[in-house]
């Protein structure tokens, strides 16, 4: 039994430098990844689509390849792009797209911000997630989507955990089975609690974005 410390080990420290059967197998996906991204063939597209859909899951302004799995990953539905975050980040692999190429959700206004980055910085793992599927039920991903057009209120459907009457959906959501009694309870104290007036920041003087169409 040759020791692993050994066989895997850097050749500058000793040892043979063969790579493990997992960073080889890490280095196979990421070189699919990437070729069929760059040809954007058949496969290309779905992988692209897999991954602005993880992008939407986890609602946030920041390309998930850069964000460290373990705080984020649960967020997301378990796909093959998932796992190769999960690999990457283990193995602090940094993945970026060329300018442009990774779909972000845009901001609307500019002082919007993204609601899952509020929930993480006051919410445990298990009431994230719980929030995160009220979220992705009612297909919201920034504060604005929370108002109602003059941003003096939230709206009232989305308080009580139905999609708001009158909107088109932005994006193509996928479907989610609705959330439980306690996700609404969890849902409404959210938002008495981080948005106690009620009122939009800066509604009455908000800039709205130029959005891409």
């Amino acid at each position: 039994h040759f020791p692993r410390a050994l066989l895997h080990g850097s050749v500058a420290l000793g040892g043979v430098g063969i790579p493990t059967l997992w960073a080889e197998t890490l280095a196979d996906k990421l070189s699919y990844f990437v070729y069929h991204m760059r040809v954007a063939d058949d496969v290309g597209q779905q992988l692209k689509v897999s991954t602005a859909i993880t992008q939407l899951e986890l609602g946030v302004g920041t390309p998930f390849f850069q964000l460290p799995y373990d705080t984020w990953g649960h967020l997301s539905t378990l796909s093959w792009v998932r796992h190769l975050w999960q690999s990457c980040s283990r193995a602090n692999v940094d993945v970026q797209a060329a300018a442009g190429a990774h779909w972000i959700p845009p901001l609307q206004t500019e002082s919007d911000l993204y609601i899952m980055e509020l929930v993480m910085k006051r919410f445990s793992r298990k009431a994230s997630i719980k929030l995160n599927h009220c979220r992705r039920y009612l297909q919201l991903v920034t504060v604005s989507d929370l108002y109602l057009h003059d941003g003096r209120c939230i709206h009232p459907d989305l308080y009580r955990g139905k999609p708001a009457s009158g909107r088109l959906p932005q994006y193509a959501w996928p479907d989610i089975s609705p959330p439980s009694k306690s996700c609404w309870t969890l849902w409404k104290q959210f938002l008495r609690s981080e948005f106690v007036t009620s009122k939009h920041i800066n509604a009455a003087e908000d800039v709205w974005c130029a959005l891409p169409t």
